[in-house]
Protein backbone atom coordinates (compact mmCIF):
# COMPACT_ATOMS: atom_id res chain seq x y z
CA UNK A 1 0.00 0.00 0.00
CA UNK A 2 1.07 3.61 -0.50
CA UNK A 3 0.06 6.33 1.92
CA UNK A 4 -0.13 10.05 1.26
CA UNK A 5 -0.56 11.31 4.84
CA UNK A 6 1.63 9.73 7.49
CA UNK A 7 -0.45 10.99 10.44
CA UNK A 8 -3.64 9.69 8.82
CA UNK A 9 -2.13 6.22 8.39
CA UNK A 10 -1.04 6.18 12.02
CA UNK A 11 -4.57 7.00 13.18
CA UNK A 12 -6.15 4.39 10.92
CA UNK A 13 -3.87 1.66 12.27
CA UNK A 14 -4.30 2.73 15.88
CA UNK A 15 -0.74 3.92 16.35
CA UNK A 16 0.45 7.10 18.01
CA UNK A 17 2.28 9.66 15.92
CA UNK A 18 5.61 9.34 17.69
CA UNK A 19 7.39 6.00 18.13
CA UNK A 20 6.12 2.60 17.04
CA UNK A 21 7.88 -0.68 16.32
CA UNK A 22 6.50 -3.21 13.86
CA UNK A 23 7.93 -6.43 12.53
CA UNK A 24 6.63 -9.79 11.36
CA UNK A 25 7.91 -11.77 14.35
CA UNK A 26 6.20 -9.54 16.96
CA UNK A 27 2.95 -9.37 14.98
CA UNK A 28 2.81 -5.61 15.11
CA UNK A 29 3.48 -5.15 18.82
CA UNK A 30 4.03 -1.49 19.72
CA UNK A 31 7.42 -0.67 21.26
CA UNK A 32 9.92 2.19 21.11
CA UNK A 33 10.64 3.07 17.48
CA UNK A 34 9.17 2.58 14.04
CA UNK A 35 10.51 -0.32 12.08
CA UNK A 36 8.50 -1.67 9.22
CA UNK A 37 9.87 -4.99 7.93
CA UNK A 38 8.82 -6.57 4.64
CA UNK A 39 8.36 -4.35 1.58
CA UNK A 40 6.61 -1.34 2.99
CA UNK A 41 5.66 1.91 1.30
CA UNK A 42 5.14 5.33 2.83
CA UNK A 43 4.81 8.87 1.54
CA UNK A 44 4.98 12.38 2.90
CA UNK A 45 5.81 15.80 1.51
CA UNK A 46 9.01 14.48 -0.08
CA UNK A 47 7.10 12.01 -2.28
CA UNK A 48 6.57 8.26 -2.38
CA UNK A 49 9.27 5.77 -1.46
CA UNK A 50 9.64 2.08 -0.69
CA UNK A 51 11.96 0.37 1.76
CA UNK A 52 12.73 -2.96 3.38
CA UNK A 53 13.39 -1.54 6.82
CA UNK A 54 12.59 1.83 8.29
CA UNK A 55 12.81 3.72 11.54
CA UNK A 56 10.66 6.80 11.38
CA UNK A 57 9.32 9.29 13.87
CA UNK A 58 6.16 11.11 12.79
CA UNK A 59 6.65 13.91 15.29
CA UNK A 60 10.25 14.82 14.39
CA UNK A 61 9.82 13.68 10.76
CA UNK A 62 13.25 12.10 10.82
CA UNK A 63 13.93 8.58 9.65
CA UNK A 64 16.56 5.91 9.08
CA UNK A 65 15.91 3.84 5.95
CA UNK A 66 17.53 0.72 4.48
CA UNK A 67 17.28 -0.09 0.76
CA UNK A 68 15.21 2.92 -0.25
CA UNK A 69 13.53 3.00 -3.68
CA UNK A 70 12.10 6.31 -4.86
CA UNK A 71 11.27 7.76 -8.27
CA UNK A 72 12.93 11.10 -8.83
CA UNK A 73 12.62 12.89 -12.15
CA UNK A 74 13.11 10.48 -15.06
CA UNK A 75 14.87 7.81 -12.99
CA UNK A 76 14.94 5.84 -9.76
CA UNK A 77 17.17 6.40 -6.75
CA UNK A 78 17.99 3.40 -4.59
CA UNK A 79 20.22 3.43 -1.55
CA UNK A 80 21.78 1.05 0.91
CA UNK A 81 21.66 3.36 3.96
CA UNK A 82 19.64 6.58 3.94
CA UNK A 83 18.96 9.20 6.59
CA UNK A 84 15.85 11.37 6.16
CA UNK A 85 15.85 14.84 7.71
CA UNK A 86 12.88 16.93 8.83
CA UNK A 87 13.32 19.32 5.87
CA UNK A 88 12.77 16.41 3.42
CA UNK A 89 16.47 16.12 2.52
CA UNK A 90 17.98 12.64 2.24
CA UNK A 91 21.59 11.72 2.99
CA UNK A 92 22.56 8.39 1.48
CA UNK A 93 25.49 6.01 1.30
CA UNK A 94 26.14 3.33 -1.33
CA UNK A 95 23.23 4.52 -3.47
CA UNK A 96 22.33 3.97 -7.11
CA UNK A 97 20.67 6.14 -9.73
CA UNK A 98 19.17 4.45 -12.80
CA UNK A 99 16.44 4.85 -15.41
CA UNK A 100 15.88 1.07 -15.47
CA UNK A 101 12.57 0.00 -13.87
CA UNK A 102 14.13 -3.21 -12.51
CA UNK A 103 14.93 -1.74 -9.10
CA UNK A 104 16.45 -4.82 -7.48
CA UNK A 105 18.76 -5.73 -10.39
CA UNK A 106 19.08 -2.76 -12.78
CA UNK A 107 20.86 -3.41 -16.07
CA UNK A 108 22.77 -0.15 -15.73
CA UNK A 109 23.19 2.51 -13.06
CA UNK A 110 25.45 5.13 -11.53
CA UNK A 111 27.01 3.97 -8.28
CA UNK A 112 26.93 6.80 -5.74
CA UNK A 113 29.45 6.46 -2.92
CA UNK A 114 27.63 9.13 -0.91
CA UNK A 115 25.24 11.93 -1.68
CA UNK A 116 22.46 14.28 -0.72
CA UNK A 117 19.01 14.29 -2.33
CA UNK A 118 16.63 17.22 -2.24
CA UNK A 119 13.33 15.54 -3.14
CA UNK A 120 11.91 16.49 -6.53
CA UNK A 121 14.85 18.88 -7.12
CA UNK A 122 18.30 17.29 -7.42
CA UNK A 123 20.91 14.84 -6.17
CA UNK A 124 24.48 15.96 -5.41
CA UNK A 125 27.01 13.18 -4.90
CA UNK A 126 30.62 12.51 -4.10
CA UNK A 127 32.66 10.15 -6.33
CA UNK A 128 30.40 8.39 -8.84
CA UNK A 129 31.05 5.70 -11.46
CA UNK A 130 29.02 3.77 -14.02
CA UNK A 131 28.06 0.09 -13.75
CA UNK A 132 26.76 -1.96 -16.70
CA UNK A 133 25.36 -5.48 -16.12
CA UNK A 134 27.02 -5.50 -12.65
CA UNK A 135 30.39 -4.71 -14.26
CA UNK A 136 32.00 -1.45 -13.06
CA UNK A 137 33.21 0.60 -16.02
CA UNK A 138 36.32 2.81 -16.01
CA UNK A 139 34.08 5.86 -16.24
CA UNK A 140 34.20 7.86 -13.01
CA UNK A 141 33.70 11.43 -11.86
CA UNK A 142 34.85 13.12 -8.64
CA UNK A 143 31.29 14.34 -8.07
CA UNK A 144 27.87 14.14 -9.70
CA UNK A 145 24.84 16.38 -10.11
CA UNK A 146 21.44 15.06 -11.24
CA UNK A 147 18.75 17.74 -11.52
CA UNK A 148 15.04 16.81 -11.48
CA UNK A 149 12.12 18.82 -12.74
CA UNK A 150 8.45 18.23 -13.39
CA UNK A 151 7.92 21.55 -15.12
CA UNK A 152 7.74 21.93 -18.89
CA UNK A 153 8.26 25.26 -20.58
CA UNK A 154 6.48 26.61 -23.63
CA UNK A 155 7.66 29.59 -25.61
CA UNK A 156 8.06 31.50 -28.84
CA UNK A 157 10.21 30.11 -31.67
CA UNK A 158 12.10 32.93 -33.36
CA UNK A 159 11.99 32.85 -37.19
CA UNK A 160 14.98 32.87 -39.50
CA UNK A 161 15.37 35.62 -42.08
CA UNK A 162 16.58 35.04 -45.63
CA UNK A 163 15.95 35.41 -49.34
CA UNK A 164 14.89 32.99 -52.09
CA UNK A 165 15.46 33.90 -55.73
CA UNK A 166 11.93 32.98 -56.87
CA UNK A 167 9.88 33.83 -53.79
CA UNK A 168 11.62 36.88 -52.35
CA UNK A 169 12.56 37.65 -48.76
CA UNK A 170 11.16 35.38 -46.08
CA UNK A 171 10.60 34.65 -42.42
CA UNK A 172 10.75 30.87 -41.77
CA UNK A 173 10.33 28.43 -38.88
CA UNK A 174 8.83 30.98 -36.53
CA UNK A 175 5.96 30.04 -34.28
CA UNK A 176 5.21 28.65 -30.84
CA UNK A 177 6.44 25.61 -28.92
CA UNK A 178 4.00 23.86 -26.58
CA UNK A 179 5.27 21.52 -23.85
CA UNK A 180 1.99 19.64 -23.47
CA UNK A 181 3.11 17.16 -20.79
CA UNK A 182 5.98 14.83 -19.97
CA UNK A 183 4.95 12.50 -22.79
CA UNK A 184 4.31 14.87 -25.72
CA UNK A 185 5.23 18.25 -27.18
CA UNK A 186 3.98 20.26 -30.14
CA UNK A 187 5.62 22.92 -32.32
CA UNK A 188 3.45 25.12 -34.54
CA UNK A 189 5.50 27.01 -37.12
CA UNK A 190 5.00 28.96 -40.31
CA UNK A 191 6.79 30.68 -43.16
CA UNK A 192 5.91 33.68 -45.30
CA UNK A 193 7.49 35.24 -48.42
CA UNK A 194 7.28 38.74 -49.83
CA UNK A 195 5.98 37.46 -53.19
CA UNK A 196 2.95 35.71 -51.73
CA UNK A 197 4.13 32.18 -50.90
CA UNK A 198 3.44 30.82 -47.42
CA UNK A 199 3.37 27.61 -45.41
CA UNK A 200 2.40 26.14 -42.04
CA UNK A 201 3.66 23.10 -40.14
CA UNK A 202 2.88 21.11 -36.99
CA UNK A 203 5.48 18.81 -35.45
CA UNK A 204 5.16 16.60 -32.39
CA UNK A 205 7.36 14.14 -30.53
CA UNK A 206 5.94 11.66 -28.05
CA UNK A 207 7.37 8.97 -25.84
CA UNK A 208 6.36 6.81 -22.92
CA UNK A 209 9.18 4.90 -21.34
CA UNK A 210 9.07 1.14 -21.87
CA UNK A 211 5.85 1.54 -23.92
CA UNK A 212 6.27 3.41 -27.21
CA UNK A 213 7.87 6.42 -28.87
CA UNK A 214 7.50 8.29 -32.12
CA UNK A 215 7.20 11.57 -33.98
CA UNK A 216 4.62 13.13 -36.28
CA UNK A 217 4.66 16.15 -38.57
CA UNK A 218 2.38 17.63 -41.21
CA UNK A 219 3.45 20.43 -43.52
CA UNK A 220 1.49 22.52 -46.02
CA UNK A 221 2.97 24.83 -48.67
CA UNK A 222 1.46 27.32 -51.09
CA UNK A 223 4.11 28.32 -53.63
CA UNK A 224 3.66 31.29 -55.96
CA UNK A 225 6.20 32.06 -58.65
CA UNK A 226 6.11 34.90 -61.17
CA UNK A 227 3.64 37.77 -61.30
CA UNK A 228 -0.09 37.47 -61.95
CA UNK A 229 -0.86 37.84 -65.64
CA UNK A 230 2.61 36.75 -66.77
CA UNK A 231 3.00 33.53 -68.78
CA UNK A 232 5.37 32.03 -66.18
CA UNK A 233 2.98 32.65 -63.26
CA UNK A 234 2.12 29.54 -61.23
CA UNK A 235 0.50 28.71 -57.93
CA UNK A 236 0.95 25.27 -56.39
CA UNK A 237 -0.37 23.60 -53.24
CA UNK A 238 1.63 20.75 -51.70
CA UNK A 239 1.72 18.92 -48.39
CA UNK A 240 3.76 16.28 -46.58
CA UNK A 241 2.95 13.83 -43.77
CA UNK A 242 5.71 12.14 -41.77
CA UNK A 243 5.05 9.62 -39.01
CA UNK A 244 7.42 7.30 -37.21
CA UNK A 245 6.18 5.02 -34.43
CA UNK A 246 7.84 2.14 -32.59
CA UNK A 247 6.61 0.01 -29.71
CA UNK A 248 8.71 -1.52 -26.99
CA UNK A 249 8.59 -5.33 -27.37
CA UNK A 250 7.95 -5.69 -23.63
CA UNK A 251 4.86 -3.46 -23.73
CA UNK A 252 2.66 -6.17 -25.24
CA UNK A 253 4.18 -9.58 -26.05
CA UNK A 254 1.17 -10.57 -28.19
CA UNK A 255 0.81 -7.45 -30.33
CA UNK A 256 3.17 -4.87 -31.78
CA UNK A 257 2.46 -1.76 -33.81
CA UNK A 258 4.94 0.07 -36.01
CA UNK A 259 4.68 2.83 -38.59
CA UNK A 260 7.07 4.49 -41.03
CA UNK A 261 5.15 7.01 -43.13
CA UNK A 262 6.72 9.38 -45.64
CA UNK A 263 3.94 10.68 -47.85
CA UNK A 264 4.10 13.87 -49.90
CA UNK A 265 2.60 15.31 -53.03
CA UNK A 266 4.84 15.21 -56.09
CA UNK A 267 5.89 18.87 -55.93
CA UNK A 268 6.60 19.18 -52.22
CA UNK A 269 10.32 18.33 -52.27
CA UNK A 270 11.01 20.74 -55.13
CA UNK A 271 9.34 23.63 -53.29
CA UNK A 272 10.56 23.08 -49.74
CA UNK A 273 13.71 25.02 -48.91
CA UNK A 274 14.75 22.41 -46.32
CA UNK A 275 15.25 19.81 -49.06
CA UNK A 276 17.51 21.96 -51.24
CA UNK A 277 20.97 20.41 -51.65
CA UNK A 278 19.82 17.15 -50.03
CA UNK A 279 19.01 13.70 -51.39
CA UNK A 280 15.30 14.35 -50.86
CA UNK A 281 15.35 16.99 -53.62
CA UNK A 282 16.24 14.41 -56.27
CA UNK A 283 14.48 11.46 -54.66
CA UNK A 284 12.17 9.77 -57.18
CA UNK A 285 10.38 7.25 -54.96
CA UNK A 286 8.88 7.33 -51.49
CA UNK A 287 7.45 4.47 -49.46
CA UNK A 288 5.29 4.20 -46.36
CA UNK A 289 4.28 1.22 -44.28
CA UNK A 290 2.14 0.49 -41.23
CA UNK A 291 1.99 -2.95 -39.67
CA UNK A 292 0.28 -4.54 -36.67
CA UNK A 293 1.13 -8.23 -36.16
CA UNK A 294 -0.91 -10.04 -33.54
CA UNK A 295 -0.08 -13.36 -31.94
CA UNK A 296 -3.32 -15.35 -31.84
CA UNK A 297 -1.85 -18.25 -29.88
CA UNK A 298 1.37 -20.23 -29.60
CA UNK A 299 0.65 -21.73 -33.03
CA UNK A 300 -0.84 -18.86 -35.04
CA UNK A 301 -0.46 -15.18 -35.88
CA UNK A 302 -2.30 -12.43 -37.77
CA UNK A 303 -0.67 -9.54 -39.60
CA UNK A 304 -2.37 -6.45 -41.07
CA UNK A 305 0.16 -4.50 -43.18
CA UNK A 306 -0.57 -1.38 -45.23
CA UNK A 307 1.87 -0.04 -47.84
CA UNK A 308 2.07 3.04 -50.07
CA UNK A 309 4.65 3.60 -52.80
CA UNK A 310 5.05 6.87 -54.73
CA UNK A 311 6.86 7.86 -57.92
CA UNK A 312 7.33 11.61 -57.80
CA UNK A 313 8.46 11.82 -61.44
CA UNK A 314 5.00 11.02 -62.80
CA UNK A 315 2.96 11.34 -59.52
CA UNK A 316 1.95 7.67 -59.48
CA UNK A 317 0.60 6.08 -56.29
CA UNK A 318 0.57 2.36 -55.55
CA UNK A 319 -1.52 1.52 -52.48
CA UNK A 320 -1.94 -1.88 -50.90
CA UNK A 321 -4.58 -1.78 -48.16
CA UNK A 322 -6.28 -3.43 -46.35
CA UNK A 323 -4.22 -6.63 -46.26
CA UNK A 324 -4.50 -9.61 -43.93
CA UNK A 325 -2.06 -12.47 -43.52
CA UNK A 326 -2.83 -15.46 -41.29
CA UNK A 327 -0.24 -18.11 -40.53
CA UNK A 328 -0.46 -21.31 -38.52
CA UNK A 329 2.57 -23.29 -37.47
CA UNK A 330 2.96 -26.97 -38.20
CA UNK A 331 0.75 -29.42 -36.29
CA UNK A 332 -0.14 -33.12 -36.33
CA UNK A 333 -3.97 -33.28 -36.54
CA UNK A 334 -4.20 -37.08 -36.22
CA UNK A 335 -1.83 -37.44 -33.31
CA UNK A 336 -3.42 -39.22 -30.36
CA UNK A 337 -3.50 -37.37 -27.05
CA UNK A 338 -2.86 -40.60 -25.19
CA UNK A 339 -0.35 -42.75 -26.99
CA UNK A 340 -0.86 -46.51 -26.58
CA UNK A 341 1.47 -48.84 -28.41
CA UNK A 342 3.43 -47.93 -31.53
CA UNK A 343 2.87 -44.75 -33.53
CA UNK A 344 0.37 -45.22 -36.38
CA UNK A 345 1.31 -44.22 -39.92
CA UNK A 346 -1.32 -41.50 -40.11
CA UNK A 347 -0.06 -39.90 -36.90
CA UNK A 348 3.07 -38.86 -38.81
CA UNK A 349 1.08 -36.59 -41.10
CA UNK A 350 1.74 -32.91 -40.37
CA UNK A 351 0.25 -29.79 -41.89
CA UNK A 352 0.40 -26.00 -41.67
CA UNK A 353 -1.61 -23.12 -43.11
CA UNK A 354 -1.09 -19.62 -44.45
CA UNK A 355 -3.73 -17.36 -45.94
CA UNK A 356 -3.50 -13.94 -47.55
CA UNK A 357 -6.11 -11.35 -48.49
CA UNK A 358 -4.94 -8.29 -50.44
CA UNK A 359 -6.34 -5.10 -52.00
CA UNK A 360 -4.25 -2.86 -54.26
CA UNK A 361 -4.62 0.09 -56.59
CA UNK A 362 -2.19 1.99 -58.83
CA UNK A 363 -3.26 5.38 -60.14
CA UNK A 364 -2.14 8.95 -60.74
CA UNK A 365 -2.15 11.25 -57.72
CA UNK A 366 -4.95 13.50 -59.01
CA UNK A 367 -7.14 10.57 -60.08
CA UNK A 368 -6.67 8.32 -57.06
CA UNK A 369 -9.83 9.26 -55.15
CA UNK A 370 -11.90 9.12 -58.36
CA UNK A 371 -11.31 5.40 -58.79
CA UNK A 372 -14.08 2.89 -58.12
CA UNK A 373 -13.65 0.46 -55.24
CA UNK A 374 -15.34 -2.32 -57.24
CA UNK A 375 -14.04 -1.70 -60.78
CA UNK A 376 -10.53 -0.35 -60.26
CA UNK A 377 -9.24 -1.93 -57.06
CA UNK A 378 -7.60 -5.33 -57.44
CA UNK A 379 -8.69 -7.89 -54.83
CA UNK A 380 -7.44 -11.38 -54.22
CA UNK A 381 -7.12 -14.24 -51.77
CA UNK A 382 -4.65 -17.11 -51.58
CA UNK A 383 -4.44 -20.18 -49.35
CA UNK A 384 -1.56 -22.55 -48.78
CA UNK A 385 -1.84 -25.82 -46.83
CA UNK A 386 1.46 -27.75 -46.96
CA UNK A 387 1.12 -31.41 -45.90
CA UNK A 388 4.12 -33.57 -45.10
CA UNK A 389 4.93 -36.92 -43.54
CA UNK A 390 8.01 -39.06 -42.97
CA UNK A 391 7.84 -42.85 -43.33
CA UNK A 392 10.47 -45.56 -43.02
CA UNK A 393 10.99 -47.83 -46.02
CA UNK A 394 12.46 -51.30 -45.42
CA UNK A 395 13.61 -50.07 -41.98
CA UNK A 396 16.61 -48.32 -43.57
CA UNK A 397 15.21 -45.48 -45.72
CA UNK A 398 12.83 -42.66 -44.92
Amino acid sequence: WVATDAALVANLLGWNEEDVYLDEARNGKLIETWVYHQLAANADASGEYESREMRYNFKSKRGYILDIVTEQGEGYLTGGITKKMENDDFYLKDGRYTTCDNHDNPHFYFQLTKGKMVAKKNVVTGPVYMVLEDLPLPIALPFGYFPFTEKYSSGILMPTVGEDYNRGFYLRNGGYYLALNKYMDLALTGEIYTRGSWGVAAQSNYSKRYKFSGSFSINYLTTITGDKGDPDYSKMHNFQVLWSHSQNPKANPNMTFSASVNFATSGYSRNNLDTYYTNSFTENTKSSSVNMPYKLSSKGSLSTPANISQRTADSTLSVSFPNFTITMSQLAPFKRKRVVGEEKWYEKIKMSYSGRFQNSLTAKQNDFFKKSLVKDWRNGMSHSIPISATFNLFKYFN
